[in-house]
């Protein structure tokens, strides 16, 4: 979900070619993506434990591994 904010944010500031009306957005989910993330990541070990963290070890944080 995240990689495709940041794409859809990524796009806006490409069509918009003007910096004031693209950049905030993009910022934007860059810095939820950021910050979010890891308070994500801890409660998820916190409520599921060796699980998850077995789990998470297996895929990419935001874009699947091979």
């Amino acid at each position: 979900m995240y990689p495709t904010f940041l794409l859809l944010s990524a796009g806006m500031f490409l069509l918009t070619a003007h910096w004031v009306i693209g950049l905030p957005p993009f910022l934007g989910v860059a810095l939820v993506m950021a910050f979010r993330t890891p308070r994500e990541e801890a409660m998820m070990i916190e409520r599921f434990g060796e699980e998850y963290r077995s789990y998470a070890n297996s895929v990419g944080r935001y874009l699947p591994r091979p």
